[in-house]
């Protein structure tokens, strides 16, 4: 399964916009204070969302 796959179960669709036009954002910048923010923002976004994987050996 793709991490596209994944966002709409875990995040809302202006979360996976805001993340999507981030990824863009970051692809085009050539300039490294402004790369790194919203290397920093995407980064803080995704932590808001993480949802731990189950293991195998926890069922």
């Amino acid at each position: 399964m793709t991490a596209t796959a994944i966002l709409p179960v875990i995040m809302n669709k202006a979360d996976g916009e805001r993340i999507r036009e981030l990824c863009s954002r970051i692809e085009a910048e050539h300039n490294p204070q402004k790369f790194l923010l919203l290397v920093e923002e995407l980064n803080k976004l995704l932590s808001s969302k993480h949802v731990p994987h189950k293991k195998d050996d926890d069922t």
